[in-house]
């Protein structure tokens, strides 16, 4: 193990930053590294027409002293109707900075077709936050994390059965490009050099606790100087991933939750980046909740404990995630195991909570913030009312699946079991979300054996009759049809609900390899739908 004071104040020894870079990547990391500044002598000058600076112990934004007070809210977890709301009990807080991520699998659900109007319009939601007096910090992913579906990656990448995310592999790095050049294009003038309000990008999200290949890192880098990006760029990770998710001359952000953890990365970081500014991008003010479980919730003694020992350390800037959590809304909840599928509450136990409204936390943090940035009063919006019962509510009419199956839609024909995205439909992207139903005629048999695991529910039916419900926590589960009466032909469905895929991806996981996602190493989605019947 190589002692973290070995590694260099921002690798100002490129160096030493490969030699403790596993073998296999170490010749020919330095030397793409030397090609790209040799090729483009501009690029590793062009951070330094950055407003966000690095100084001695603290950062300058125009040149002048700044400490970040951010919190999170992400654009795709709030209606657009309460954007201003969240916003300006952002700006309230004392908070001078929003951060956010970008959901890449919203924007680019179908390959190639990009969106960014309604619900989708992260420029307006940024324009907002100026509006308000927020600076703005993006985190464009491509991964994010975020306990969102696929931590943020669109589900045809999985159409590839060769797929290998979060890679140098060339059809994702194509895809990633493609995203970034949209994504940037989109938000051309939003930089605060051209009068938006962006000053901070950062390169993907906690990459060094899921892989160690530097390239593939400093490829997001470039498309980000060659498509004109001239703000701060930083790296974010928390104490398992710091040493292999920095970047020779980016600045190195830190995660984590408690004191604990904490006093750790505040060691790691100031080895790393000796007389600089330490950032905390991720302070967790809750945490989020899967199904079944209790409410996550972090006392407010504890959590204000927590944040002090943050303000208390040097000139720390600190991001509170979440500020405001919202709502995970459709199929978009992601998951951490086979077993822990994510809710459709965001809730967080946030500084807001998942209608917008203040708790105690907000007001103890505001009271807070005033002691260490003194700043002015501004006018609280009214919470919304709290939601309350609605009573009951009859439904009049239905529709069983039997007849829903008959409505004139597209059916596909194979003769194996497809998953849904191998599906030839959305440019053979296949299907993102939600439900795919499979059916076939069987003239006997009286099981029904499924090989491996069931990705992630499926209601079994013959003959209109529901005869089993399995999850993934069995494989190789055995369907048996004793209780009913086979005629000479059976009409055999199943219908399969995805729950979510995994947003979070270790190298416990990866096992050093980065392997296609269907694989269990890198998600337990996709594949193995298939059905032996005996």
């Amino acid at each position: 193990m190589v002692s973290h004071r070995a590694i260099g104040p921002l690798f100002e020894n490129c160096d030493q930053f490969y030699h403790n870079r596993p073998s296999r990547y170490r010749n020919e990391l330095f030397t793409n590294f030397i090609i790209f500044y040799k090729n483009d002598p501009a690029a590793a000058d062009k951070q330094e027409t950055s407003v966000l600076r690095v100084g001695a112990e603290s950062f300058l934004l125009n040149k002048k002293p700044f400490r970040i007070f951010g919190g999170s809210i992400h654009y795709f977890r709030v209606p657009p109707e309460y954007w201003r709301d969240r916003l300006i009990k952002l700006k309230a807080c004392g908070m001078n900075t929003l951060d956010t991520y970008v959901a890449w699998n919203l924007h680019e659900e179908v390959r190639g077709e990009f969106n960014f109007k309604g619900w989708l319009n992260i420029r307006k939601f940024l324009k907002l936050a100026q509006e308000v007096g927020l600076y703005v910090i993006l985190r464009p992913g491509p991964y994010i994390c975020s306990e969102w579906e696929y931590g943020g990656l669109p589900s045809w990448l999985l159409s590839d059965p060769e797929m290998k995310i979060r890679s140098m592999y060339t059809p994702y790095m194509k895809a990633v490009n493609n995203y970034l050049v949209h994504l940037l294009e989109e938000l051309h003038e939003m930089q605060y050099r051209d009068g938006g309000p962006i000053i901070g990008y950062q390169i993907e999200n906690e990459f060094g606790i899921f892989n160690e290949d530097f390239r593939y890192l400093d490829t997001l880098k470039q498309i980000y100087l060659k498509n004109g990006i001239v703000e701060f760029l930083f790296t974010s990770d928390n104490k398992d991933g710091l040493q292999y998710g920095r970047l020779p001359k980016v600045f190195a952000a830190i995660n984590f939750a408690s004191p604990t953890e904490g006093s750790t990365m505040f060691s790691m970081i100031s080895d790393y980046q000796p007389n600089m500014p330490i950032f905390v991008a991720e302070f967790w003010s809750g945490w989020f909740d899967h199904w079944s479980k209790l409410h996550h919730k972090v006392a407010t003694e504890e959590y204000m404990k927590n944040l002090v020992y943050i303000l208390d350390k040097r000139i720390t800037s600190v991001n509170l995630y979440m500020f405001h959590g919202g709502t995970n809304f459709g199929f978009m909840n992601g998951a951490n195991s086979p077993d822990q599928f994510t809710i459709t509450s965001y809730d967080y136990d946030a500084l807001l909570n998942e209608f917008g409204n203040t708790t105690e936390k907000f007001f103890k943090t505001r009271e807070l913030i005033q002691q260490y940035q003194p700043f002015a009063a501004i006018s609280l919006p009214k919470d919304i009312p709290k939601p309350f019962a609605y009573g009951k509510l009859r439904f009049n009419s239905y529709i069983l699946l039997s007849e829903m199956i008959k409505i004139d839609v597209p059916v596909i024909k194979s003769k194996t079991v497809l998953p849904m995205e191998f599906l030839p439909i959305n440019k053979n992207g296949g299907q993102g979300y939600g439900f795919i139903l499979y059916k076939a005629i069987i003239p006997h048999g009286k099981e029904l054996t499924f090989t491996d695991y069931v990705r992630d529910r499926a209601v079994v039916m013959v003959n209109g009759i529901s005869v089993a419900i399995i999850d993934n926590k069995l494989k190789n589960s055995v369907v048996t049809f004793n209780t009913i009466e086979l005629k000479s032909e059976n009409e055999l469905l199943v219908l399969v609900e995805n729950l979510g895929r995994f947003n979070y991806f270790s190298n416990s996981q990866n096992s050093g390899e980065t392997c296609h996602p269907r694989k269990v190493c890198r998600n337990r989605r996709r594949g193995n739908h298939q059905a032996q019947l005996y």
